[in-house]
């Protein structure tokens, strides 16, 4: 109502109108200072934003759970920042779960739980802490992630040299590409621990996949070149079935002698 009526006492035509008042002697209405109403109207707005969450976080308070408190907090904090009571409780909040994520994460660890544990990273991992976690608890937390990930990593390696010997012995070039692409990809992720084992059966199979490649290329060059010089003899054209025939002796391919 206030900024409804502040609104309309803005006339558009308040030169006039003051003429009037001071021909019949009336007192002047001081028109409405703007940059007062403008305040009003942010705080207002304001008001709008922090009520809901002050509304809903105090029904938490009894019930809520230290998380859903301290995500609450966090938008509070964000939208009345002038009031320090919000970061003042967010920050006795984040004590109490920094506790919490301890028994959390060292359950998870035991339960082999990465789904959990990595949830775990994540909520450390936020911007947003007015009380940092401590630095050891997640050290420890992203040395075990990483280790299970490198585990996970040596599976998989396992499972593609067994992929890899199954498609050289099938003769399978393109699968042995496809699967050596794979091994590539698996080689630079961080967290993949080398085998040397692992070295003297994938080096093998590449050299094998390179020399096949190399013999699809010499057999691709000598076929043009076949074809091109029995289109020569056809067309009884000798000089260019010479060249021919003598850059497929040049490619090591047997032809008979033209002559």
């Amino acid at each position: 109502p206030l900024l409804d009526m502040a609104k309309a006492l803005q006339l558009e035509r308040s030169d006039e109108w003051k003429e009037i008042c001071e021909l019949y002697e009336l007192p002047v209405a001081v028109p409405p200072d703007l940059s007062l109403v403008e305040r009003v109207r942010k705080a207002c707005s304001e008001i709008n934003v922090v009520e809901p969450l002050l509304k809903r976080y105090r029904a938490l308070a009894q019930s809520g759970s230290t998380k859903e408190k301290m995500s609450l907090l966090r938008r509070l904090v964000v939208a009345d920042p002038k009031n320090g009571r919000h970061r003042k409780q967010l920050s006795a909040l984040e004590v109490v779960r920094h506790g919490d994520i301890k028994t959390e994460a060292k359950t998870a660890i035991l339960g082999h739980d990465r789904e959990s544990l990595q949830a775990i990273q994540d909520e450390l991992n936020l911007p947003s802490w007015v009380r940092p976690p401590e630095e050891k608890v997640a050290q420890k937390i992203a040395e075990t992630l990483r280790q299970w990930h490198s585990e996970e990593l040596s599976v998989r390696a396992g499972e593609l040299i067994v992929e890899l010997q199954d498609a050289c012995e099938a003769d399978s070039v393109d699968r042995t590409i496809r699967l050596l692409d794979l091994w590539d990809d698996l080689a630079t992720t961080p967290d993949f621990r080398p085998n040397a084992e692992w070295a003297t059966i994938v080096d093998p199979i590449r050299e094998w996949k390179n020399g096949e490649l190399l013999r699809r290329s010499w057999e691709e060059r000598c076929g043009i070149l076949l074809r091109n010089l029995t289109h020569a003899l056809e067309n009884r054209n000798l000089y260019d079935g010479e060249k021919l025939w003598f850059k497929l002796e040049q490619e090591g391919y047997s032809v008979p002698d033209l002559h």
